[in-house]
């Protein structure tokens, strides 16, 4: 989980002293690029026969363009949220959701198959950045505990309703215009966000921090790559081989061998963990023994897995 960064300043003020207007604001922002990501998991889902047609796919490589995203988005969450920690979550953020502009721009003029995919991919990637990040940032604008709460709420929900919308938006962008608009649409958006995070998200005061101060040799090395790597490998495998179970068959050895080495891997992930320090760890042991953090976890995949 991302840890609150050190004072933030607006023009030389303490970040307590922002506007409630300004701290909106910024609010709207996050909730945007929280309903992007929503929105460019499902909007497809709507969009995919037209595409299936447009590009002549078929059912096994359509299934992909929903799944690379989904994957690198769940591969690349971790280390987004490390990157956040560690260097500055501003620039993460408007990172990401100038990633997520660049590459649905490009998507909506990709005619092939495998292009459309790659973007796709990168799409995923760069919505990863945005979610730790802007997390990150909501805890700084809104220091106040009660405000804060509020804020993450709102913040979580817009993912739930972008689910939901982004059905609508693809299924309207196919029947009025054309599926090219489902891309289009979420460039549209992230331009603006991009910009007024740029102007508006207040700079950290990095220069009294002891993280600051680090070489950046320590700060890469604190990332934790190799826990990461392993973690990230695992869930590629496991969402490769989850997709394509009910292609070619829970039985066979294209789907039973990545699951299988997938367990073992987040099991050497687990263990890992437990080896190196705990400031360096990407999920510290001890975080599993938080108050009703597990069953939140449970609950939480029981709609993915249900979806």
């Amino acid at each position: 989980m991302p840890l609150p960064l050190p004072e933030m300043q607006v023009d030389g003020e303490p970040k307590r002293l922002q506007s409630p207007t300004r701290k909106l604001v910024l609010l709207i922002i996050f909730c945007l690029a929280q309903f992007l990501d929503g929105v460019n998991n499902t909007s497809l889902l709507s969009a995919l026969p037209a595409l299936d047609n447009s590009m002549g796919m078929t059912s096994s490589q359509s299934t992909w363009v929903i799944s690379a995203f989904q994957l690198t988005f769940a591969s690349f969450l971790l280390i987004s949220g490390r990157i956040s920690d560690v260097y500055d979550p501003k620039t993460a953020f408007i990172g990401g959701v100038s990633g997520i502009c660049v590459v649905s721009i490009c998507s909506g003029f990709v005619d092939g198959k495998i292009p459309i995919i790659i973007c796709r991919a990168l799409c995923g990637i760069a919505s990863a950045m945005t979610i730790p990040s802007a997390f990150s940032l909501i805890i700084n604008v809104f220091p106040d505990p009660l405000q804060q709460a509020k804020a993450i709420g709102i913040f979580g929900g817009c993912g739930a309703v972008a689910g939901v919308v982004g059905l609508l938006i693809g299924a309207m962008f196919v029947e009025w215009v054309s599926y090219h608009w489902v891309f289009w649409f979420s460039a549209i958006v992230a331009a603006p966000v991009a910009l007024a995070g740029v102007v508006l998200i207040p700079p950290p005061q990095v220069a009294e921090t002891t993280d600051s101060l680090e070489p950046t040799a320590a700060k890469w090395k604190s990332l934790d790559l190799v826990g990461v790597s392993i973690l990230t490998i695992a869930i590629i495998l496991f969402i490769f081989a989850v997709t394509s179970g009910s292609t070619d068959g829970w039985a066979s050895a294209m789907v039973l061998a990545p699951l299988i080495i997938s367990i073992l891997m987040m099991v050497a992930f687990f263990y890992w963990e437990t080896l190196i320090p705990v400031e360096n760890a990407a999920i510290p042991p001890r975080t599993w023994f938080y108050n009703n953090f597990s069953v939140l976890v449970v609950v939480g995949l029981l709609p993915y897995f249900w979806w």
